[in-house]
């Protein structure tokens, strides 16, 4: 599946609060496990439940990622392939 989208941000404080090494972390952990549930990642990142969900509804907001829902189960799914930062 290859999907092209941008992301313009006006700044860079912006750029890095939406890219803290947190939300890195669970981005590569959703690219790699895309057959994770939120409760599973937290497990496997050592996070709240809680945390991942809020970080999971802020970088959808943003379009990295996109959920959907199985069995009961909410799955992220990354969304680029690639992210370029153009200065």
């Amino acid at each position: 599946m290859c999907r092209k989208a941008r992301v313009y941000l006006p700044n860079a404080k912006i750029f890095s609060k939406i890219f803290s090494p947190r939300r890195i972390e669970l981005l590569r952990a959703i690219k790699e496990n895309p057959e994770l549930g939120v409760s599973e990642l937290a497990r496997l990142l050592g996070r709240k439940q809680e945390a991942v969900s809020r970080d999971i509804a802020f970088l959808r907001a943003w379009g990295l990622i996109e959920t959907t829902t199985e069995n009961r189960m909410v799955l992220a799914r990354s969304m680029p392939g690639k992210i370029v930062v153009e200065i």
